[in-house]
C-alpha cells in the first residue's frame, strides 16, 4: 500500500487502522466511534433520517443551554459537535419513518468535566413531532456514564409503534452532570450498528 500524496491527517488514520488490525462494527456500547469508518471526514452513510447528525453545519435549531463546538468525534476540521450543558438539551429535526419496522438508532459522545449524555427516539403520530398528545411511548435512553474524555458510541435496534409515523431524537446531558459532547447521531432503517457503511 502506497501513502505518497496522501494528507498527512489519513496517513495517521491508515496507520491507527493497520496497528489496530481494522475496525469491526460497533456493538451495543462502549465502541470506539471510528467503527466502520474509512476517513476521519467521510460524510453521513446514507440512509441517515437524522439531518445534520454529524453536526456539519452547526447545532439543532430547537436547543437549551447547547452550543457547537468545533470538535469532531472522528477528527474532521471542517465538522464539529453539540455540547450539551447543565439542564441543557437539543433535539432533531422531525423526520419520517415507517410504522412496525426495524430501525437503528445510535450516537456517539464524550464527558465533559466528568458530565454526560442520555439520547432517545421519540414518537409522533403527525408531522412536525411538536402536536401535544401526539408522542408515544420512546426508545430506551442510552447513556454515557462512564466519565471519560474519549468519544463512545452507542447503538440500539428499534422496532417503531405500529401508529407512528415521525420521530425525532431528543438528547439531554445526565442527571446533574456538567453535560458532555454530541456528534454522529443516525437513525435509519434495518441493524447496521455503524455511523457509515
Amino acid at each position: 500500500m502506497s501513502l505518497r500524496g496522501t494528507p498527512a491527517h489519513l496517513v495517521v488514520l491508515a496507520l491507527w487502522l493497520v496497528s489496530c488490525g481494522g475496525l469491526a462494527a460497533g456493538g451495543e456500547g462502549g465502541s470506539h466511534p471510528q467503527d466502520g469508518a474509512t476517513t476521519a471526514c467521510a460524510s453521513e452513510g446514507p440512509g441517515n433520517l437524522v439531518a445534520n447528525g454529524g453536526f456539519d453545519v452547526g447545532n439543532w435549531e430547537e436547543v437549551s443551554n447547547t452550543k457547537w463546538e468545533s470538535e469532531d468525534a472522528l477528527g474532521c476540521s471542517s465538522s464539529g459537535s453539540s455540547r450539551i450543558g447543565v439542564d441543557g438539551y437539543t433535539r432533531s429535526p422531525c423526520f419520517p419513518i415507517i410504522p412496525s419496522a426495524d430501525y437503528t438508532f445510535g450516537f456517539t459522545t464524550r464527558s465533559v468535566q466528568g458530565g454526560g449524555v442520555s439520547c432517545a427516539v421519540y414518537w409522533f403520530t403527525e408531522s412536525g413531532c411538536t402536536a401535544v398528545g401526539t408522542r408515544t411511548p420512546r426508545t430506551d435512553f442510552l447513556s454515557n456514564t462512564a466519565g471519560g474524555s474519549d468519544w463512545i458510541s452507542f447503538t440500539l435496534n428499534a422496532a417503531t409503534p405500529d401508529d407512528a409515523s415521525w420521530a425525532n431524537a431528543f438528547c439531554v446531558r445526565n442527571g446533574s452532570t456538567p453535560g458532555g459532547d454530541l456528534d454522529l447521531v443516525f437513525f435509519k432503517a434495518g441493524t447496521d450498528k455503524r455511523w457509515l457503511p
